[in-house]
């Protein structure tokens, strides 16, 4: 028992130099497809684990784990094969099977989240629960996030016990500062034409592009409280604000609060929740958001983890002369993310919604959909380099009454960032930003750069 907690000791230390946060939500990305991070092995081999990846997303993890023990013997000790056998083995009820090709994984990677996971499974699943909570508890120490932490935690409760209940608090807080080319998201044109006119019109000011240099902070807290081994309630609150250094009229603060509750079942997580968000333009109330959501996640054995999501709610505008924008809103989408023990990441989001005009928007009704995609690195040491591409279209219903067309928006956004974790629970990001909207409309074309440096520190 002594040693088997030394070891665990010593893979949560590993863990934490190794990966922290974005490595554990790759982990629960990189199922038994941590074969394919490894094609560069033999063809028979990688034939072997694609052949096992089909049988156990078709609920064929009996037969899956036959496949890979028959072979047993070729390809033990390759991190992706045993890796494969041990999902298999834990799958199909054998986790004493498992937790030894989940040992060998560990003795040759100490890094490897999967499966450090899935040896926490294992344990609960042979009755030893006082090894499982050692796993999960030096996980969840890294300050996973919402969705992966909302797991773990739910992983924890089984190992304490039925009828014990846990709270789990964690939360951040970060200071940024940077330079933005257009803190005003405004057109650069001073002179428009309106075809209604027939001439131009000025531009006042304050509808102008503006640039300007900003300080920040942002906090948030997020609690788990476990109801049962299935069942917990969830919540968090966060605050932003945002101080330019002349262009004060265009400060920003928010708020936004949200409760709700969380089901996990073996390969399934699912959240609902109710959120509420006010924010401030030059310390006035300007718009309020409330909304329901869902997000249902699944952690197949194919190295991939899907996710839907869904949500509905309405924003008001405050200031009466903005209340002509009020609407409401429903939106749904779905989302991958594939995950290598090299560090590498890849991810991406597509989604499509609409707006229903209640203000008297000229443009009437709002169609939208949107692309992201992603990729993240880890490079030498601590440092890793993530960049993300994401296209928006918005196409409204009606003819605009005073230049005579009807409105369509496309939006592209592009973000480069370095990040360096300092320690555990401290990391320093830089980002470049850049944003472009076309619009048959010019008042609302716009171009936006932005250069930004954020110290963060996660907490639990």
């Amino acid at each position: 028992m002594g040693g088997r907690c030394i070891l665990e000791e010593r893979r949560s230390a590993a863990l934490g130099r190794a990966f922290a946060c974005a490595l554990l939500v790759a982990a629960f990305a990189a199922a038994p497809g941590a074969a394919q991070a490894q094609a560069a092995g033999s063809e028979a081999r990688a034939g072997l684990l694609e052949q096992a990846r089909i049988l156990s997303a078709a609920g064929k993890a009996d037969e899956a784990y036959r496949a890979l023990a028959a072979k047993e013997d070729d390809y033990i000790g390759e991190i992706d094969f045993d890796y494969a056998l041990g999902r298999a083995a834990l799958e199909s009820g054998r986790p004493d099977r498992a937790t030894l090709a989940f040992t060998r994984v560990l003795a040759s990677d100490p890094t490897h989240a999967g499966a450090s996971i899935d040896m926490g499974r294992a344990y609960l699943a042979l009755g030893n629960r006082e090894q499982a909570r050692i796993v999960f508890e030096g996980l969840l120490a890294l300050d996973p996030p919402a969705a992966v932490r909302d797991r773990l935690a739910a992983y924890l409760v089984q190992a304490g016990g039925a009828g014990e209940r846990r709270t789990f608090i964690s939360g951040f807080v970060a200071a940024s500062a940077g330079r933005d080319s257009n803190v005003n998201a405004a057109a650069a044109q001073a002179r428009i034409f309106v075809p209604l006119f027939g001439a131009e019109v000025d531009l006042a000011g304050r509808n102008l592009r503006r640039a300007d240099s900003y300080a920040g902070l942002s906090a948030g807290i997020d609690v788990t409280h476990q109801i049962d081994q299935r069942h917990a309630l969830i919540g968090g609150v966060d605050a932003i604000q945002r101080r330019n250094a002349r262009e004060s009229q265009f400060d920003i603060d928010a708020g936004a609060a949200r409760i709700g509750v969380a089901r996990i079942w073996d390969r399934f997580f699912a959240r609902a929740q109710l959120l509420s968000a006010r924010s401030y333009l030059d310390r006035r109330a300007s718009r309020d958001v409330s909304a329901l959501a869902l997000e249902v996640s699944e952690v197949p054995g194919d190295g991939s983890r899907w996710s839907g999501f869904a949500q509905a709610g309405r924003f008001r505008h405050l200031p009466a002369e903005q209340r002509v924008f009020d609407a409401d809103f429903a939106s749904a989408g779905v989302g991958a993310r594939r995950g290598w023990d090299s560090g590498a990441a890849l991810y991406g989001n597509l989604s499509a919604g609409r707006e229903h005009d209640v203000g008297g928007n000229p443009g009437g009704d709002r169609r939208l959909w949107g692309l992201l995609l992603g990729v993240e690195q880890a490079l030498a040491g601590r440092l890793s380099l993530q960049a993300s591409a994401g296209l928006q279209d918005a196409a409204y219903r009606r003819a605009d009454p005073a230049f005579l067309v009807t409105r369509h928006d496309r939006r592209e956004d592009l973000e480069i960032a370095l990040q360096y974790q300092l320690i555990a629970d401290l990391r320093l990001r830089l980002a470049v930003r850049s944003t472009r909207q076309g619009s048959n409309i010019p008042i609302y074309a716009y171009t936006r750069h932005d250069f930004g440096i954020t110290l963060r520190h996660d907490f639990r």
